[in-house]
């Protein structure tokens, strides 16, 4: 049995985070025995951890009160446990796995893992900044450096990133949740008070300025001045009425009537199958998972060209330049121009293009190659990029 201890800086729902719940279902637990520590709390993930049976121990570690009891806790667990691999997931946790590297009573191979993208390295805090330089330092240690794209490996390999080490395993989609279903359709669409012939737009990300929330409202006012049947469904951490910065922008571009704001949601296959289109609006990604599971669902995307969206999205869908909202409005009315019959046709192929591409199946199976890889290595070998699909 392989132990792997996976670090991770939380557990809000997010991408990064749905894809360490995507990969602890898919592990054969017969031949891996993982645990998952947040350097935090449980979050909102955290019960679909733990509904798995695999042990989840939260440090909580922004308590100044806790913060040092953590800290020897997760000394005690290394120690105690012996994990046979360490993976950090995300640039905080990656600096935990490296301190239990030193921790375990034998060499353990240590893995990092990016999930983020650097195109606006003058918008990050200086803090987040410093962290990722010092993992950019460390990683030089490390036996991988893993990343969800291409564009995500180039961003921080300029930031100095150990290249030789690095690896590319991109997110993997669940296409058994993620698919077309007409009659859930339907059903969520009168739950939500939407008429059938609505046309439904969605934007599901957390409410963080890179999402780009104020480039899409003010595109979505465009379109409502050109094409009154048309409402905007937004989703995720932070998006609620209680959010004044978020209503500030709903008041300013006068769409009250127009948007439903549903915080964040366990039940997003059913939110992508409700949508007649999912829109990514943001300046900055490193993969761009909604728009993967969105496809997956037979739900067509409008998105910026970030990180790798025009590769995920082939010719299913629309393309627009991030941080401008009239470029996305174009883009969006390109999608309207189209009839309900060439909505689905590129859904069917973004679907296609999703089971082919970007299967959680094949995604799981690149993480056990690289476990049992790693536990195998005993040569030099370690140090060929892999930088493939």
């Amino acid at each position: 049995m392989i132990r792997i201890l996976f670090v991770i800086s939380g557990l809000p729902r997010g991408g990064a985070e749905t894809t360490l719940v995507q990969l602890l279902k898919g592990l054969d637990r017969r031949r891996f025995d993982p645990t998952v520590i947040s350097l935090l709390g449980e979050g909102e993930v955290g019960s679909d951890i733990r509904a798995m049976g695999v042990p989840l121990i939260a440090l909580h570690l922004n308590r100044p009160q806790s913060s040092l009891k953590g800290l020897f806790r997760f000394i005690r667990i290394v120690r105690d446990w012996q994990p046979d691999i360490l993976q950090g997931w995300m640039y905080h946790g990656n600096l935990l796995a490296f301190l239990g590297r030193f921790i375990a009573k034998k060499r353990t191979p240590l893995i990092f893992g990016i999930h983020n993208a650097l195109s606006n390295w003058s918008e990050e805090k200086k803090t987040t900044r410093a962290v990722i330089l010092l993992n950019a330092h460390l990683s030089k240690k490390a036996d991988r450096i893993l990343f969800p794209s291409c564009t995500s490996a180039e961003q921080h390999w300029n930031r100095g990133y150990h290249k030789p080490r690095s690896e590319l395993i991109s997110n993997g989609v669940d296409c058994d949740l993620f698919h077309p279903d007409q009659d859930d359709r339907q059903r969520l669409r009168e739950e939500l008070g939407i008429a059938p012939d609505t046309l439904l737009m969605g934007l599901a990300a957390r409410f963080h300025p890179v999402k780009d929330h104020r480039g899409f409202l003010k595109a979505a006012r465009g379109l409502v001045d050109q094409k009154k049947n048309v409402r905007f469904l937004l989703c995720g951490p932070g998006i609620h009425s209680g959010n004044g910065a978020l209503m500030a922008l709903i008041t300013q571009e006068n769409l009250h009537d127009y948007v439903l704001l549903l915080g964040s949601r366990t039940d997003m296959n059913r939110i992508y199958r409700a949508l007649d289109l999912l829109v990514l609006s943001s300046i900055s990604e490193a993969f761009g998972g909604v728009l993967a599971e969105a496809m997956a669902s037979g739900t067509p995307c409008v998105s910026t060209r970030v990180g790798i969206s025009s590769e995920i999205l082939g010719t299913s869908g629309w393309l627009s330049e991030p941080s401008n909202p009239e470029d996305l409005l174009k883009a969006l009315l390109s999608a309207c121009a189209c009839d309900d019959l060439a909505r689905r046709d590129r859904g069917k192929a973004a679907r296609e293009r999703i089971v082919e591409r970007y299967n959680v199946i094949n995604m799981v199976d690149r993480y056990d190659r690289l476990f049992t890889g790693l536990l195998n290595l005993k040569s030099d070998s370690r140090d060929e990029p892999s930088l493939t699909t």
